[in-house]
């Protein structure tokens, strides 16, 4: 298992999706896991098979990417910082969840 922390903060885009690339080919190749700590939700959306979406220091959610997003969980985790946040967070989702459905913070988060 190879366990690294921010390790695309610094980088321009291209560097990223080629370092995220870059990576994806040596887990497949060497048939090993990566755990990968980001706080670019858009990249993580778009090359994580499983997501570990966690908010105020706890889990709220573990599970695929898109069964994590379909459940809210990444909205939620997200609806403390405001609605601006929550209106681009569903352009983030909305791949995943087809349409507006589940984009708006669950009552318990507001």
């Amino acid at each position: 298992m190879l366990v690294l922390d921010e390790i695309t903060a610094f980088l321009d885009l291209p560097r990223r999706l080629e370092t995220m690339r870059l990576l994806r080919d040596l887990a497949g190749q060497a048939g090993c896991a990566i755990l990968l700590s980001s706080h670019d939700l858009d990249l993580a959306l778009r090359l994580a098979d499983d997501l570990w979406v966690m908010s105020r220091g706890g889990t709220v959610r573990t599970g695929a990417v898109a069964a994590s997003v379909a459940s809210g969980a990444v909205i939620d985790a997200f609806a403390s910082e405001g609605e601006g946040i929550v209106d681009l967070l569903g352009a983030l989702v909305r791949p995943y969840t087809g349409s507006d459905a589940g984009v708006a913070p669950s009552d318990a988060t507001r």
